[in-house]
């Protein structure tokens, strides 16, 4: 009796390993054809080399371009020469790189103008303050700028800028410093055994049930005609917070936003400087109308704005990059990414003219 349990244990025990074997070739097995197939190339990327935020987010690399950042060319605090410019920009990861590339640059390149980045100042509540604290510092009589634009993306306008502001700001202790602003990229280096791997199997399932695989970041829809240069060019990438803030973006908020602006242009225009509000479309809110049996809602931010009366100069992102789809330009937004591409940049600032120095 005592042999034949042993000889028990013995088997059990092979059986255990073997079991665990099988499952170490398999675990190995579903991590190396993941990674070849679907994440090596979202992640490891060569050197310079950067794809979009939203291919990262969703795994559909055939909707991607690896492509080159940009060097800025614009003065930052750290860079500038300490003449005059003729623009300050302000805004979010579109003035600062998201998506690889710089709005900043088609204004130094094909304008000649000298142009100066600064970062919000974290104590204030938007970037109005912001620059209301900057005025009051002898930095900004250095700069003397003959225009600021203050870009913000779309879907972030009514939590930035409907507040009641503080306009008699004035800090002697403020410090503005160029706070190195990290805007989508490369990603994280990793091994082939990774985390990545589970969602990169389960998205690449679930976007064939739900625009949203259920529960990703990155909503994948089909549009009536190809807008890309990708291996699929009708489809289209959207971040899931392009559909938010929608019950929000009342006329009474954006009429509160709107004389946020008109106040600060009033000001500025004492000091001979032009205000330029920036507005950057939600790339959901552009390609909206582009979208197969559509069923998502509509904001109505730009449509509420373009009626009421202002001081400063309104960039209407919406009605410029309209016009370009409809002349059949693609490739407006970066099809990987939630930020617009050189093509946008063109496209918006072509037709405006700004004072020099």
């Amino acid at each position: 009796m005592e042999l034949i349990n042993k000889l028990n244990k013995q088997l059990n025990a092979k059986s255990y390993a073997k079991i665990t074997f099988l499952l170490l070739i398999i675990f190995l097995i579903f991590h190396a054809t993941v990674w070849n197939i679907y994440t090596k190339d979202l992640f490891n990327l060569p050197d310079g080399k950067i794809i979009g935020d939203m291919t990262r987010m969703s795994y559909d690399k055939d909707n991607t371009t690896i492509r080159n950042s940009q060097n800025k060319k614009y003065f930052s605090l750290e860079t500038w020469d300490g003449k005059p410019v003729d623009i300050l920009t302000i805004g979010d990861s579109f003035s600062n790189g998201g998506g690889g590339n710089y709005y900043q640059n088609y204004l130094i390149e094909n304008k000649n103008l000298r142009v100066l980045n600064i970062q919000h100042v974290k104590v204030y509540k938007n970037y109005i303050e912001t620059i209301i604290a900057l005025m009051n510092t002898k930095l900004f009589e250095k700069i003397d700028p003959k225009s600021i634009i203050i870009e913000s993306v779309q879907r972030s306008v009514i939590s930035r800028f409907n507040k009641e502001l503080n306009f008699n700001i004035d800090d002697k202790e403020v410090k503005f410093m160029n706070n190195i602003y990290k805007a989508g990229g490369k990603g994280p280096e990793v091994t082939f055994i990774n985390k990545m791997n589970y969602n990169a199997f389960m998205y690449n399932i679930l976007y064939n049930f739900d625009d949203r695989a259920l529960t990703a970041k990155v909503y994948k829809v089909q549009l009536i005609n190809e807008y890309f240069t990708t291996k699929k060019p009708s489809t289209l990438f959207f971040f899931k917070d392009d559909l938010r803030n929608f019950s929000k973006t009342t006329q009474k908020a954006v009429n509160r936003i709107n004389n946020n602006f008109n106040h600060l242009a009033t000001i500025l225009k004492k000091k001979n400087i032009e205000l330029y509000f920036m507005p950057v479309v939600d790339k959901y809110e552009l390609y909206s109308p582009y979208i197969k049996n559509n069923k998502y809602s509509k904001n109505t931010f730009f449509e509420k704005i373009e009626t009421l009366e202002k001081n400063y100069h309104l960039i209407n992102t919406k009605k410029l990059l309209t016009s370009a789809l409809d002349k059949g330009i693609k490739d407006v937004f970066h099809s990987d990414d939630t930020h617009w591409s050189p093509v946008a940049e063109e496209n918006v600032f072509s037709n405006i003219t700004f004072e020099k120095h």
